[in-house]
């Protein structure tokens, strides 16, 4: 058996790691959550391999369930949940109703349009009387609803497939990460890489099992190995992007320990902006990307969300804080919530050169000119 998740950091080549040791000869399927991880997923195989090998599947983890488990057994779903009389119209991208709404007062109270998890319509969106569509955000609970559809799946796509490669493994989470689990179990060869530390940054599936609310790290490593897993937290603990002294900031800072790699990775410093005159220097270099917490969209200058920039790399950033980290140069400062402070990990470590950092109070002066 062999069986490995790979944690790794910031800048650590996990998408390269999977591409270079992947078997071009073999029967290989890579999972990863969103369309960007695929696309990258897609550019490195094409670096490597000089193409998508013949005999590689890469789907997004939804596309994945839809088209070998709802799409296969689907008359399996429709006899469970008595709906035979309707006709599939294909996926629902939007979010599935929520089980309760918030008035504008603040109180909660139950939303008309849910239905409870017994019912078909709890999984699907209505088109007409005739025609319906699978809520995306659904697949995995109504594959695990289904009696008998994840055995029968997931026993179809272990005869498909020689190995099982998984990105950004973090990214999975409740029904998504139960059923991935029960996809492992029956697989002989799987290789997963992720970064702790980047969960829950991405704007989607940023709650729920297995990372609940007192999650550590070392916790975290008990539960995979409890998938029977090998856990490897050394072969990608060196950032290939990062500069030594960006590396060591965040590891002072956020307490997340990360190494520069030497080898690959450059110069550069954590750099902080001291007055509007700077500020407006920075921000108007169309070279240097901003990293904003939110809102990236309303500036002229070009910026993305701390979340979204997820997997990218530039030459330099400059990153605009919030108000929680308005006091992080002093010595004893210590972010409050861990999702805020994953964010930032992931927004400074997107340079291979400098990140100039800009506080809240110094942007808040000179912000005006630049809203849309």
């Amino acid at each position: 058996m062999d069986k490995r998740i790979i944690l790794a950091v910031a800048g650590s080549g996990k998408t390269y790691h999977i591409c270079k040791e992947l078997e071009p000869s073999k029967r290989n399927l890579i999972l990863a959550f969103t369309n960007q991880n695929i696309n990258n997923i897609k550019s490195e195989l094409i670096k490597i391999h000089g193409g998508i090998p013949k005999n590689t599947r890469i789907m997004t983890f939804s596309k994945f369930v839809y088209n070998f488990y709802i799409l296969p057994y689907e008359s399996l779903i429709k006899s469970q949940f008595s709906a035979t009389d309707v006709v599939n119209d294909g996926v629902h991208m939007g979010n599935s109703p929520p089980m309760t709404l918030k008035s504008k007062s603040g109180k909660s109270y139950t939303n008309p349009s849910y239905v409870k998890q017994k019912y078909f319509g709890h999984y699907t969106k209505p088109i007409n009387k005739h025609k319906y569509r699978y809520y995306v955000d659904k697949f995995s609970v109504l594959v695990l609803k289904t009696k008998k559809l994840n055995q029968k799946g997931t026993d179809n796509v272990s005869l498909f497939f020689d190995k099982l490669y998984i990105d950004e493994f973090q990214d999975f989470r409740n029904d998504d990460y139960r059923l991935l689990g029960k996809i492992i179990q029956k697989f002989k060869h799987v290789l997963l890489v992720g970064d702790y530390y980047q969960h829950s940054v991405n704007g989607k599936n940023n709650s729920g099992k297995p990372i609940d609310k007192g999650m550590t790290y070392d916790k975290y490593v008990e539960l995979l190995q409890k998938l029977r897993l090998e856990v490897d937290s050394v072969s990608l603990s060196q950032s290939k992007r990062c500069p030594a002294n960006v590396c060591n900031y965040v590891s002072n800072k956020l307490s997340i320990a990360v190494e520069s790699d030497s080898q690959f990775a450059g110069d550069g410093d954590i750099i902080f902006i001291k007055n509007c005159e700077d500020a407006k220097q920075i921000l108007n270099e169309s070279t240097i990307i901003k990293l904003v917490y939110s809102g990236a969209a309303k500036y002229s200058f070009e910026a993305i969300n701390w979340g979204y920039s997820k997997g990218d790399t530039y030459k330099n950033t400059c990153v605009i804080l919030t108000e929680d980290f308005e006091d992080i140069e002093n010595d004893q400062f210590k972010c409050k919530s861990e999702i805020t402070s994953n964010k930032l990990y992931v927004a400074l470590t997107r340079t291979k050169e400098n990140a100039y950092i800009l506080k809240k109070s110094i942007f808040d002066q000179v912000k005006d000119e630049y809203l849309l």
